[in-house]
């Protein structure tokens, strides 16, 4: 069996004189003084930036955020007034308030979800007629948790 043909463009870095040349290019470029001008931008750490005021403010985002403030404008551990005074801030551009108001559209997203037993999410699937249910470990309906015996 013949040897595997090297790629042609590579064959110089197998030469003896390779190894001390890239280490005589490579001290060059250490010590050479190189101009801020010259000199590439550093990436910056935080990765490439994101508009999130914008993300926040498209309107499919914005009726998740008031569908979930709904849930929860009834509940005795909210002032309505509050709530609705906080929402027409940020909708008109206060942007200090968008966490807080986050933190309740998410409660109450989580309130619709467990008060409904997650029948209206796409995710959770009642098992109709499983032994659980006949047994009374589970009510009809309910959300279904497979228990390892």
């Amino acid at each position: 069996m013949p040897p595997v043909a090297k790629d042609p463009a590579q064959l110089w870095r197998n030469q003896l004189w390779f190894p001390i040349a890239r280490l005589l290019v490579r001290t060059a470029r250490r010590i050479q003084p190189q101009s801020a001008q010259n000199r590439p931008e550093p990436p910056s750490p935080m990765g490439p930036s994101q508009d999130w005021d914008r993300a926040f403010r498209q309107k499919v985002v914005i009726e998740a955020l008031c569908a979930g403030i709904e849930e929860v404008k009834g509940s005795p551990l909210f002032d309505t007034h509050a709530l609705e005074s906080t929402v027409v801030a940020y909708l008109n551009g206060d942007d200090s308030v968008r966490d807080a108001l986050w933190a309740v559209a998410i409660s109450g997203q989580w309130h619709r979800f467990v008060q409904s037993a997650g029948t209206d999410h796409p995710a959770v699937r009642t098992v109709a007629g499983s032994d659980w249910v006949d047994r009374g470990e589970l009510e009809p309906g309910s959300l279904l948790r497979i228990r390892q015996y």
